[in-house]
């Protein structure tokens, strides 16, 4: 996968796995480019939430459990049925 491809002047070099729809696939439709894309979104996010969450000052458990529903439960579904 060596191959380029040059449009109106401009080259392109091939790429080992690109994005579409939001799925991360590679040459091999092999699931690990998505699955490691998925988890550093993932871990950050959850950095996120760990300090916004904090037990002494931080958001309440109702408010903190829909975050979590919102937003870093759909990042860990997102493509998962695919």
């Amino acid at each position: 996968m060596e191959a380029t491809i040059e449009i109106e002047g401009i080259q392109h070099n091939a790429k080992t796995n690109i994005r579409i729809l939001g799925v991360q696939v590679d040459t091999k439709l092999k699931w690990g480019p998505h699955l490691q894309a998925v988890k550093s979104r993932y871990e950050s996010q959850l950095l996120a939430f760990g300090r916004i969450s904090k037990l002494i000052w931080g958001a309440s458990f109702v408010k903190a459990r829909l975050i979590y529903s919102l937003i870093l439960r759909p990042t860990l579904s997102y493509a998962a049925n695919v």
